[in-house]
């Protein structure tokens, strides 16, 4: 009786390391599934963090674009302007010859 009294502890120790290997080896397996989590959390913010990063490149480049966009007009209506005032003087000189010549013409002038 003794004997199968030790052979039963022995086989009841025997389960329990058992068990507390298994209970062990859940735990880590809880504990890197946890870690990894983590890591995938981390590289999901990181990669928002880059994306947001590029669309405020994005931002600022299209307002570069259309400052220099709006310059551009800006130029453009001022040449347009500056020929349309060229011209008119060009107009006005060439009347004002006309109107000479014809006061010359009639001995006006």
């Amino acid at each position: 009786e003794e004997e199968a009294a030790e052979e039963a502890t022995a086989e009841e120790e025997t389960v329990e390391e058992s068990t507390e290997t298994e209970e062990a080896a859940e735990e880590s397996a809880a504990v890197e599934e946890t870690v990894e989590e983590a890591a995938e959390e981390e590289t999901v913010e990181e990669a928002a963090a880059e994306e947001e990063t590029v669309e405020e490149a994005a931002e600022e480049e299209a307002a570069v674009e259309e400052e220099a966009a709006e310059e551009a007009t800006a130029e453009e209506e001022t040449v347009e302007e500056s020929t349309e005032t060229e011209e008119a003087a060009e107009e006005s000189a060439a009347v004002e010859e006309t109107v000479e010549e014809a006061a010359a013409e009639e001995g006006l002038w």
